[in-house]
């Protein structure tokens, strides 16, 4: 645990340590935090001793990789896009498709996508807040990812990820 901690540690130290600029790049900035989490998350899987130092090795590169792929083919641009379109997304009702296109906010990457109401309710704890299921795809150079989630609006109007069991959702 406390090779863990230390891990941690040095990990946000040097993260804090690195000027913005060194995030410009981002497939070297999905790279670094890709590793710490593939190290942290293979720490966890790893057994005592040398196992353990194996596994967190392990899920450091695999980390690296696979944050170097995503970082390299979604820039700040499509970020922003994505953002924009799933908040609209999220004031809309189910059924609605709002499509997204990192072109139209300056990306060159050809990365797009869309989002889904699939459908609505309120949660279960706190039923004055709004609560709704989308689908998101993304289409960056040949890869595709598809997800379902569920999100609810605080009363500040805030949205926030949730599990879906805890909504009650409307009969239409």
């Amino acid at each position: 645990m406390k090779q863990l901690n230390a891990m941690v540690l040095s990990a946000m130290l040097t993260l804090s340590s690195l000027s913005a600029s060194a995030f410009d790049n981002k497939q070297q900035g999905g790279s670094v935090i890709g590793a710490v989490v593939g190290g942290v998350v293979g720490h966890s899987f790893g057994n005592k001793g040398i196992g353990n130092a194996l596994a967190t090795v392990v899920g450091a590169v695999a980390g690296s990789m696979i944050g170097s792929s995503i970082g390299s083919s979604l820039d700040n641009m499509d970020r922003m896009a994505i953002r924009d379109a799933q908040v609209s997304a999220l004031n809309s009702q189910p059924g609605t498709v709002v499509p997204w296109y990192g072109s139209q906010y300056g990306s060159n990457s050809g990365s797009r996508g869309e989002f889904r109401v699939l459908r609505s309710g309120h949660h279960r704890n706190y039923p004055q807040e709004i609560c709704k299921t989308y689908r998101s795809e993304i289409y960056s150079g040949n890869r595709k990812e598809i997800r379902t989630s569920t999100s609810c609006q605080r009363t500040n109007g805030g949205w926030y990820e949730t599990n879906s069991n805890d909504v009650e959702y409307n009969n239409y």
